[in-house]
């Protein structure tokens, strides 16, 4: 991957030619922070005061090596770890914070 950054009144290309080769150039959104305790975003487990959340199965207080075979989600209950860089509220809190950063709004 490589970040460019266009001037605010440039448009954005949808495919960028260097040489012979051809790439798709899509906005970059910045991962929000995640907490690695109780597994929400917009915090970090040094801020958390939530209890402690398995990253596999969501549980509260799971064991560190848990026996669940199918993760869920603590975030989205869909069929994949919280940590999981795909995960649709992953991409909501980011665009979410995309949007509040652009129009400086105070809370969404």
């Amino acid at each position: 991957s490589v970040i460019l950054t266009f001037k605010p009144d440039a448009t954005m290309p949808s495919v960028l030619e260097l040489g012979s080769d051809r790439f798709t150039v899509e906005e970059y959104i910045e991962a929000p922070f995640q907490c690695f305790k109780c597994l929400r975003f917009g915090h970090t487990a040094n801020e958390c005061v939530s209890v402690s959340r398995c990253k596999n199965c969501g549980a509260r207080y799971c064991v560190e090596n848990c026996a669940r075979r199918q993760p869920l989600c603590a975030n989205c209950f869909g069929p994949h770890p919280a940590t999981y860089a795909g995960c649709p509220r992953r991409r909501e809190v980011a665009f979410a914070s995309l949007w509040k950063s652009a129009f400086t709004l105070s809370a969404l």
